[in-house]
């Protein structure tokens, strides 16, 4: 497995001004270049079309890890509209 992510909500202070957002983090395999991810969001988990919402995330940080891996962190405004579900999606390039 290139990556493995998950989500989080934070606070983030902009301005001065704290703002929630959406963090997407994953850890990825240094060496696995064939992989690529895109993060998707969608209204209804069970029976909705997945909306490829990558392009509204911005790289927010990087931590490399002693085991050949690195931590990736994504974030985005959090939206207001409520009963959101979120996904990393992989594939190969």
């Amino acid at each position: 497995v290139a990556y493995n992510g998950v989500s989080t909500f934070t606070d983030l202070v902009i301005d001065k001004v704290a703002v929630p957002h959406l963090i997407v983090k994953a850890a990825r395999n240094l060496a696995a270049d064939d992989v690529a991810f895109r993060i998707e969001r969608n209204a209804d988990s069970l029976s909705g079309v997945w909306e490829d919402v990558t392009a509204e995330f911005v790289w927010h940080s990087e931590t490399q890890t002693a085991n050949g891996q690195s931590v990736v962190r994504y974030r985005s405004p959090l939206l207001v509209e409520p009963n959101q579900y979120w996904r990393i999606r992989f594939f190969l390039r």
